[in-house]
């Protein structure tokens, strides 16, 4: 794995992958729990490709928990902004709704 511009150390990721053959190629699939691999035919291996599954959730996260004054903090320009958009949308449509209410005048005839 390459984390910036250094290769991180290799990693032994047990027997159900690394073995005595040559593993080369490995990718993930869009979810990150299955690892795709090639593998050089071994001493009785077969050589193909093949596949991992990891059912392991990495990160728990509570959505019950609110966000702490940091991030309040942090965001608050974006919060007034998204506020008042949403101020300023209700008072444009309730514009637009009661100017459509309105009767139309009759021009003026003397103009």
């Amino acid at each position: 794995r390459i984390s910036g511009a250094v290769p991180t150390p290799l990693e032994n990721l047990g027997e159900e992958v690394n073995s005595a053959a040559d593993e080369t190629d490995p990718a993930l699939r869009m979810e990150g729990f299955q690892l795709f691999f090639n593998r050089s035919g071994g001493e009785g291996q077969a050589a193909g490709l093949f596949s991992v599954r990891s059912s392991r959730l990495v990160k728990h996260h509570n959505y019950f928990n609110l966000p702490g004054f940091a991030w309040l903090r942090m965001n608050l320009p974006w919060l007034v902004l998204f506020a008042g958009a949403a101020a300023a949308s209700v008072w444009l449509t309730r514009r637009a709704y009661a100017a459509g209410r309105r009767e139309p005048q009759p021009e003026d005839a003397n103009a």
